[in-house]
């Protein structure tokens, strides 16, 4: 398998979870949060499932298209000699009932069924290959990969592919013998071509200013305050985790960057950053070393 167009974490997610770390967010944006981490990590699942495939194929992932006027978002493709293949990725965990289309929970809550998603982006999908004068038959399914996820009473016939299902059906499209051609790679590039960047299914995030996050280092692995620092390390007394400093102190300031891209790096920013945590000078040399310096005296700064 070749992969086309790789997966990335969200940056809706990546925005969450640094702020998560450095303010009180709502119970909404918790849950969103939590929402948006459960969904990548399925993805992410999904993708190592992918990576063990020897059959020719094209990969996209995280597809954003517009379609006759209609936005929809994919969340894999894999292309094969014969085949389309679309995938909606799910990551429910728990015990669901089908009943009259619908998903519920025991406690009787519903849930949105990801099937009406899939088969108006399987139509959507459809009309776009006829566009793009493709030949190619389109298989679209849901899959549903947490082992924790049971779902009763559902119709044989629906096209749900649970986690007990995936080796099979991996197997099953891994014995496709046939080769890809160039109209395979053209049409792979077109899709890469027509990706939007920008979803309007994006959540708006909270408000946030610089003066109200909390300052200081945080473990990558756990994003806890609680750190030991050397000339050389970075320790969590929480995880045990450690790390280099300097890639410590790299992530930290990539961290600032997503949260407020147009604000420039200076000595004294990063030093409150920080939260007075490392020295000037260590960070003039990170600066000096990983970043370009634009102005001089004391208007310059870096990026």
């Amino acid at each position: 398998m070749k992969i086309v167009k790789s997966r990335c974490k969200p940056v809706s997610l990546e925005i969450l979870s640094v702020l998560g770390k450095r303010m009180s967010l709502q119970d909404e944006e918790k849950n969103y949060l939590l929402h948006l981490e459960k969904g990548f990590e399925g993805e992410t699942q999904f993708d190592t499932f992918v990576e063990q495939l020897t059959c020719e194929g094209l990969v996209l992932n995280d597809l954003l298209l517009t379609i006759n006027g209609t936005t929809c978002q994919i969340d894999a493709l894999i292309l094969t000699a014969d085949t389309v293949y679309l995938y909606e990725i799910k990551n429910y965990q728990g015990n669901f009932q089908y009943k009259s289309n619908q998903l519920y929970t025991f406690s009787g809550k519903e849930v949105v069924n990801p099937l009406i998603q899939l088969n108006r982006t399987a139509t959507l999908m459809r009309q776009l290959l006829k566009q793009l004068g493709s030949n190619l038959k389109l298989e679209a399914a849901v899959l549903f990969l947490n082992p924790s996820f049971t779902l009763y009473n559902v119709p044989v016939d629906k096209p749900f592919i649970f986690s007990t299902q995936l080796q099979t059906h991996f197997a099953k499209l891994d014995r496709n013998p046939l080769p890809l051609s160039k109209k395979h790679q053209f049409l792979a590039d077109k899709l890469v071509l027509l990706h939007q960047n920008d979803s309007p299914f994006a959540r708006q995030l909270p408000d946030y200013t610089y003066a109200q996050l909390r300052k200081g280092l945080t473990c990558p692995n756990c994003g806890s305050f609680d750190l030991a620092l050397t000339q050389r390390t970075c320790h969590c007394k929480d995880c045990g985790h450690t790390s280099p400093l300097n890639e410590a102190l790299l992530k930290q300031i990539e961290e600032l960057i997503l949260l407020f891209p147009d604000l420039h790096l200076t000595k004294n920013l990063l030093y409150d950053w920080f939260d007075g945590k490392v020295p000037k000078k260590k960070i003039w040399k990170l600066l000096q070393t990983h970043f370009k310096r634009y102005g001089s005296g004391r208007g310059c700064y870096y990026q």
